[in-house]
């Protein structure tokens, strides 16, 4: 997933949220709801040269914004308690919760070696915002991130379970 900004980025740290453009709503909704027990969102920001960590979904898209229309406490964000806003408002217009397993930069040179069979055999790092990826090729990805953060065991409970890995 691609960040505008280091705002974005540092909003969706800071409130374990995350929204993404119109055309990606409907795979991820259906990566999150059919395919797969985890759906992990590997995340960066455009022209930084790295990927800054990765988020598990919580919840569908849309969910979020049901369950406030119905006035349900989601114990969560909403825009009019967060100052500063983000600088990209547009953004959080269908936001949806996520767990982040990490928020380690790592840069890209890291990732040469992984390439997505699922884009084309290109370079991991060359993606578009919503890519899905290959989940043998991902859960290299994961693994690289998860030891530059210093983490370990959480992804091999997902080594049983389908897992579905968005970039």
């Amino acid at each position: 997933m691609k960040a505008y900004s280091h705002a974005d980025m540092n909003f969706a740290f800071s409130h374990s949220v995350w929204s993404t453009l119109a055309r990606n709503e409907s795979r991820l909704n259906e990566a999150f709801f059919v395919h797969a027990a985890h759906v992990f969102l590997i995340f960066g920001v455009n022209g930084d040269g790295g990927f800054c960590g990765f988020a598990r979904m919580l919840q569908g898209i849309g969910e979020y914004s049901q369950a406030l229309a119905l006035g349900v406490d989601t114990n969560m964000w909403s825009r009019d308690s967060i100052e500063p806003q983000p600088v990209n408002m547009t953004m959080w217009d269908s936001p949806f919760r996520i767990e982040w397993v990490s928020n380690t930069f790592v840069p890209f040179k890291v990732f040469d070696h992984l390439r997505n069979p699922w884009n084309a055999g290109k370079p991991i790092r060359m993606s578009r915002d919503g890519t899905e990826v290959e989940p043998h090729v991902g859960l290299q990805l994961l693994q690289i991130i998860s030891a530059h953060s210093g983490l370990n065991g959480f992804l091999d409970l997902c080594k049983y379970m389908p897992t579905a890995i968005v970039g």
